[in-house]
């Protein structure tokens, strides 16, 4: 991971504290999973995929459009909540109530 995932998860991770702080989302804390996938699709698939079998509640801080790409189907066919991917793809604007662009 280069400086801006680092920056990225740095993010993350102080808006989950904040959350934290104040009793979570209705009674959970937030916590951040963090897997690399060194900006490889076939790796940002299988690490998505086993965030998903691992029983996380969303998805977030993906970077690249190769990755997002490769995640943000497996995310959907998952029902899974895809927060923020950063790319500039206009296939990320798709109308899923999953894809959720900041």
């Amino acid at each position: 991971a280069g400086p801006s995932a680092t920056e990225t998860s740095g993010g993350i991770i102080a808006a989950f504290a904040e959350v934290n702080r104040y009793g979570g989302v209705s009674g959970y804390r937030l916590r951040l999973i963090s897997l690399d996938d060194y900006f490889v699709a076939a790796t940002a698939a299988s690490n998505t995929k086993a965030l998903i079998s691992a029983g996380v509640y969303g998805l977030i801080g993906y970077g690249g459009m190769d990755t997002v790409m490769a995640a943000m189907p497996i995310a959907i066919a998952n029902r899974m909540p895809y927060v923020g991917p950063q790319s500039g793809t206009s296939a990320l604007r798709n109308n899923s109530k999953y894809v959720i662009n900041i």
